[in-house]
């Protein structure tokens, strides 16, 4: 046998008898080359031997085979041309069910007469790897060679679909996308086998060489991105090394858009070589990440998955190197990739079906837990209600009876004044006086804080799972809501809004928990007293118009020291305190409740420091839309 290579690819028979051919010791190999391969091959019959023989040309990705059976006789001792042969013709541009023997390879007859030589002009075109294996066939031995290479496809393509399809359900059943990942993946490792290999034209859908060429393509690179995909999330990468696993992913991703828009654009021998090269190079690129989780990250699921890389890994790196012309044609390798694969879908399906049975075992505990520290939560919510309804009794007769012993020590105190001032004193406010009384005064008012402030919290976290009723209220109520709730202060001062808020204020709501919101409030008001003792504490209304429509604003400014860093940072934290106001009283939950009572009510709550000195609290509520006129 003898190859030459037509580099323009417009030579014809004519013109190929005129070139130098070169002796071939093997198959044909020559990689993405571009042109179109000639071989030249001379058969001769023997005495006895049978005259009718087929010539398989394979791979069947081979896109268009002219062959010439040209009989010779002797003319002065050398041989020469009998007459002009007829052109043969095969490859995927033919209609399926037009070749002289259907099978997956293109199929020619020859006949061998006696001892006459013959010469084989063999024209080879394709898009795909210049790889050509011609075999000569007897027809019992060829229809034997058939039956067994369907019987083992059959047996290849039936496994992987039924792993591919129970994937597939298993991931729309559950639902579990990693199921559906595996699924799609090794649909498209057999589509990619059938396809190149002609069993999808031959049994399934009649394709010619373009459809078959984009069909290729596709399979190669989707299955490739989602090779990566389903490795990198078995591996467990992405916890471990969430940067690198994103962008290798996005990479596997970015190659199968291009592949895409090339195959869209009629791109495809053009894009297979470099297809090839990154496939290969992502197959050891997953290698080397999966050895590296295993060895220093101590990943044990990487060692698994290693383990089902493994059966494919040693034949997919030979076929592609075979495929970029680097190493000789065998026909081993299609047999020990397709028994690969049939290893490495098996293992993949199961050990996607043991992650998803350790992540569902891991939900059903995460969620006895969950109801388990529902019912602690529960508990605990019952108990502190109880402790708060028991401890209100004893608290106001200890604050009773430190009332009496503060007059009774005033009285001795007053013994000898006349009885008219005795009675003045008497119905005077009381004061304690002494450092004792003082002591006890401070931390009794400390435990009525702490209490209030835990059944406000019961409350509040009682409202998530049994809302409260809420009805439409004024910005004007929600203010008076507050200032009802704490002792009158003349350092507190209501700002008057301005004309355009005043006139909105007058007709828009606000739908709540009137108690709720005037906690709220007060408990910024109050936030805002401790903190500035000094100088003025501004409550202002007003409207702020945003996207979404109007929303009430309630602005409280202090002349207070303002936030520190680490008071910006825990504001709003349960039982968080600053460090400069740890000497002043609080339990560190007020400014927690309000920020929860305000975003239950759909608003928000920000505090920062205020231009010049002090700081700003600003709460938002979104106002109701106005009542449509009556007709």
């Amino acid at each position: 046998m003898q190859i030459w290579v037509d580099e323009s690819g417009r030579a014809d028979l004519v013109q190929a008898r005129q070139q130098r051919f070169e002796a071939l010791p093997g198959d044909v190999n020559l990689g993405f080359r571009p042109g179109v391969v000639w071989l030249r091959m001379q058969v001769q019959g023997g005495a006895g031997a049978p005259a009718d023989w087929w010539l398989e040309v394979a791979p069947g990705f081979l896109d268009e085979l002219t062959l010439w059976v040209e009989p010779q006789r002797r003319l002065d001792g050398a041989l020469a041309p009998a007459a002009e042969p007829a052109a043969r013709h095969g490859g995927t541009v033919l209609p399926p069910g037009s070749a002289e023997l259907p099978y997956r390879h293109s199929l020619f007859h020859i006949e061998l007469q006696g001892e006459q030589v013959q010469t084989l002009w063999l024209r080879v075109e394709t898009n795909n790897a210049k790889i050509v294996r011609p075999v000569f066939w007897q027809l019992p031995a060829l229809q034997q060679e058939i039956q067994t290479k369907t019987m083992l496809a059959g047996l290849f393509i039936g496994g992987m679909v039924c792993l591919a399809l129970a994937s597939l359900v298993l991931g729309l059943l559950t639902p579990y996308w990693l199921h559906l990942s595996c699924g799609a993946y090794l649909l498209m490792a057999t589509l990619n086998r059938a396809a190149g290999d002609g069993w999808l034209s031959l049994y399934v859908v009649a394709i010619r060489n373009q459809q078959q060429d984009f069909l290729i393509g596709l399979s190669i690179s989707l299955s490739l991105a989602l090779f990566v995909r389903v490795n990198l999330s078995l591996m467990q990468a992405p916890q471990h090394l969430p940067r690198l696993a994103r962008g290798f992913e996005t990479l596997a991703w970015a190659i199968f858009c291009l592949s895409l828009l090339s195959l869209l654009g009629g791109q495809f021998e053009r894009l297979i070589p470099y297809l090839s090269a990154a496939g290969l190079l992502c197959l050891l690129l997953m290698l080397a990440l999966g050895l590296s989780l295993w060895l220093w990250q101590r990943e044990s699921q990487a060692r698994w998955v290693l383990l089902a890389i493994l059966p494919v890994l040693l034949p997919a790196i030979m076929r592609m190197i075979r495929n970029l012309g680097l190493l000789d044609s065998t026909a081993w390798l299609d047999g020990s990739l397709h028994a690969g694969l049939m290893l490495h879908g098996l293992l993949y399906f199961l050990l996607v079906s043991r992650q998803q049975r350790s992540l569902r075992q891991q939900q059903i505990i995460a969620q006895t837990r969950a109801q388990a520290g529902e019912a602690l939560l529960l508990e605990q919510r019952q108990f502190m209600t109880l402790l708060s309804h028991e401890l209100r009794g004893p608290v106001a007769t200890l604050d009773g009876a430190l009332s009496n012993l503060a007059r009774a020590t005033s009285a001795a105190a007053v013994q000898a004044a006349s009885q008219a001032a005795a009675a003045a004193l008497a119905s005077a406010p009381v004061t304690l006086e002494g450092p004792r009384l003082q002591r006890m005064s401070r931390a009794l008012a400390r435990l009525k804080y702490v209490l209030d402030y835990c059944l406000s919290d019961e409350r509040l976290a009682a409202m998530a799972q049994q809302p409260a009723a809420q009805r439409p209220l004024s910005a004007e109520q929600i203010v008076q809501e507050a200032l009802s709730q704490i002792e009158p202060d003349p350092r507190l001062q209501m700002m008057a809004p301005d004309p355009i808020s005043a006139a909105v204020l007058l007709r828009r709501r606000v739908r709540g928990d009137l108690p709720l919101l005037g906690a709220a409030v007060k408990n910024l008001l109050e936030n805002a007293l401790k903190y500035a003792p000094t100088g003025p504490v501004q409550l202002t209304q007003c409207v702020e118009q945003r996207a979404d429509g109007a929303w009430l604003l309630l602005l409280v400014q202090d002349q207070g020291p303002g936030l520190d860093a680490q008071a910006q940072a825990e504001l709003f934290r349960k039982f968080a305190r600053g460090r400069l106001q740890a000497h002043l009283a609080g339990a560190g939950l007020g400014l927690y409740l309000a920020k929860q009572i305000v975003e239950r009510h759909g608003g928000d709550l920000h505090i920062g420091n205020a231009l010049g000195s002090g700081a700003l609290a600003r709460l938002s509520l979104p106002l109701l839309p106005l009542p449509p006129l009556p007709d």
